[in-house]
């Protein structure tokens, strides 16, 4: 059985449409992660933001270890955490983002 997308075509559509189209800078997002703690939402995590890097060439993805000295620098301890463009801004996900975090987002009218 093949393994199906984590977001479909047409809904890669419109986040580009509703997200991506007008975007002027880069975005950066980070995912901090642990083995052995939390796996299935470090899986989950990992997997949505690849998914979502790879719709625009402006969102710039890393992935890091949590414990690491790059971790400690942004003082992130639980596992899985999400940054998003953690220099400019302090939004952050702890947990794996898969509820309603995207309706919670206001668009530019």
């Amino acid at each position: 059985m093949a393994e199906q997308e984590l977001i479909p075509d047409e809904v890669k559509q419109v986040i580009r449409d509703s997200f991506f189209k007008d975007l002027k800078d880069t975005v950066v997002i980070e995912v901090f992660t642990m083995a052995g703690i939390n796996d299935k939402f470090n899986d989950a995590a990992i997997s949505l933001v690849t998914s979502l890097g790879g719709l625009s060439d402006k969102l710039k993805v890393s992935f890091h270890t949590i414990g690491d000295a790059y971790s400690q620098k942004r003082n992130v301890t639980r596992t899985p955490s999400v940054l998003i463009a953690p220099d400019k801004y302090r939004i952050r996900y702890t947990g794996a983002p898969l509820g309603e975090e995207g309706r919670s987002c206001s668009l530019p009218s």
